[in-house]
């Protein structure tokens, strides 16, 4: 920007009513606010390549070609064994059982209370004592947290021969996705309809939704009503964090009147603080809050998109699973190429013979209110239908 600030600390800062304050502070060679601008196109261009990283445009269109390219160019920077070795460990930890996640979580959560507490907590009993800043975050966290124990600890459904008959007959087979009379080769048990083996767990689910890898747990018919719930409760979380965030910087800006600051340019002329400068001075002054502030914006319409769906699902009376389940042979993916070849056996639970996409009927909605007593009275519904029989 080409512009120098005088920034002190806001203790320093002495404002002078109904006249400009300059500010300054020599900035680095390096602007802090690409810095954010970084961060954010980059956070979003992983949020684009995750949400629609299965359209035909990203893996045959011109994105396709140059993820083709880079993965070409990769093959020849990179030594093949460190290739082989970072993608096997890759795929270990996202498709086997670990605490990785659970410890990720766990840690992601402590650090945003501690920025919390030593940040956010002191500006916001500095300049509003009279309120209570903590109660809200609390019960939130504690929320969360309760939802989240659930969703890791909670049986998703699983099918063992002690409970295949309290998971039979719950639904009808459809005849084209959940067929009768068809047994899990691994677990040697006839498949209720809408059930699936987990190759992670290791075992039959269900109502079976995803495996999640941040709860090291599958979500089925037993836990999705929890699974919703946490994500609604964690998305509480982060949209009271980007209030409380915005609402210390607000109550700093204007208490030191920093909009009615000035600053120097160059060549010696005084002019106005623009919000870009005034960003900059937060960010430079309170990097912490702002990095949080600029991640929870961001992370609140990934996980309310996620969640989004998931109420849908819940309201139409599907599952991922069902409602993605097809067969594709023909996609490009450098991960699965080098684990695939690999593996000199692979375990299928069903030979198809029939390779045309496989495509639900969705024949299961009861109605809005059925739909979402079945999913959060899991196990009342079950019992239901266990006096029907």
């Amino acid at each position: 920007m080409g512009l120098v600030l005088n920034l002190q600390c806001a203790t320093n800062i002495q404002c002078y009513a109904g006249a400009s304050h300059l500010l300054g502070h020599e900035l680095g060679s390096m602007d802090f606010l690409n810095i954010v601008v970084l961060y954010v196109l980059g956070f979003t261009i992983c949020l684009v390549l995750y949400i629609f990283g299965d359209s035909p445009f990203l893996k045959h269109g011109p994105v396709g070609k140059v993820r083709r390219v880079l993965w070409k160019v990769v093959k020849h920077v990179l030594p093949w064994r460190w290739i082989e070795t970072i993608l096997t460990q890759t795929h270990r930890l996202l498709n086997s059982r670990n605490q990785f996640f659970r410890m990720l979580f766990g840690t992601m959560i402590v650090l945003g209370h501690i920025e919390f507490i030593l940040d956010i907590v002191p500006l916001l009993y500095k300049f509003v004592p009279d309120e209570n800043h903590v109660i809200i975050p609390m019960c939130l966290v504690f929320i969360n947290l309760y939802f989240y124990h659930k969703c890791c600890m909670e049986d998703p459904g699983i099918i063992t021969a002690r409970t295949e008959d309290r998971y039979r007959g719950v639904y009808a087979y459809d005849g084209r996705m959940f067929k009768s009379g068809v047994s899990c080769v691994t677990c040697h048990l006839e498949k209720p309809a809408r059930s699936k083996h987990c190759s992670i767990c290791d075992r039959c689910v269900h109502r079976f939704d995803h495996h999640c890898i941040w709860t090291n747990n599958d979500i089925g018919g037993l836990n999705h009503g929890s699974f919703v719930l946490f994500l609604v409760s964690l998305i509480a979380i982060m949209i009271n964090g980007v209030v409380m965030a915005s609402r210390s910087l607000l109550l700093y800006t204007e208490h030191y009147k920093l909009m009615q600051s000035s600053v120097m340019a160059p060549d010696g002329s005084v002019q106005g603080i623009t919000l870009t400068i005034l960003f900059q001075h937060l960010f430079m002054t309170f990097p912490r809050i702002v990095f949080m502030l600029v991640a929870f914006t961001l992370l609140v319409p990934m996980v309310g998109t996620f969640t989004l769906y998931h109420v849908f699902l819940i309201s139409a009376n599907q599952t991922t699973n069902e409602r993605y389940k097809r067969v594709s042979d023909t996609d490009f993916n450098p991960v699965e190429s080098v684990i695939l070849s690999k593996a000199k056996h692979r375990k299928t639970t069903i030979t198809r013979t029939d390779k045309s996409p496989l495509r639900a009927e969705f024949c299961y909605s009861r109605g809005l209110l059925a739909n979402l007593y079945e999913v959060f009275s899991p196990k009342t519904f079950l019992s239901s239908k266990s006096k029907q029989k």
